[in-house]
């Protein structure tokens, strides 16, 4: 619980920033006060339509991110938040909450009552997840990427799996 307040506050000081600095694309309906996905989804519709309408031939690609999050080098995003005016002691605070972190995978088995627990590598690339920050940390990555075309990056949830690591690797 404390985490997730510390995360809110974290959050709030990198969309002030944001905001103060204007560095979100106008096409990032996310994280903005009064846009939501609806938005985003009404003005797709409303290309689609329009090309169409206008015997355009309209297509789109669309990628699942969901392993992007997985690959967010550290010291890029640090990058990122220090040129959109997270300095100081706010950036250490980035830096503290992004390094150094270790994961464990804990499984109950109820047939046998036990448990089986993963030993605690390192947490190299990833944002952590489950965190409230993680959807922003990622926009902020990938901010930079800015194809010749319209584009956009849509939050989206998928179930996902854990495994244990094997012995030795």
């Amino acid at each position: 619980m404390q985490t997730k307040i510390l995360e809110m506050v974290m959050q709030t000081k990198i969309l002030k920033s944001l905001t103060k600095y204007n560095i979100l694309s106008i096409e990032q309906y996310g994280f903005r006060i009064g846009l939501k996905k609806d938005n985003t989804i009404y003005k797709l519709m409303t290309k689609i339509l329009n090309g169409m309408n206008n015997e355009l031939l309209v297509g789109g690609v669309f990628c699942d991110l969901e392993e992007m999050f997985d690959c967010v080098d550290h010291g890029i995003l640090l990058s990122e938040l220090n040129f959109s005016g997270i300095s100081g002691k706010d950036h250490q605070l980035y830096h503290s909450y992004l390094d150094d972190r270790y994961f464990r995978t804990a499984i109950y088995s109820d047939s046998d009552n036990s448990n089986k627990v993963s030993s605690w590598p390192k947490v190299r690339h990833p944002v952590p997840q489950g965190s409230v920050l993680r959807p922003l940390l990622f926009l902020l990555y990938v901010r930079g990427f800015k194809p010749g075309r319209s584009h956009r990056i849509f939050k989206g949830r998928k179930k996902s799996s854990a495994r244990l690591p094997s012995e030795g690797k």
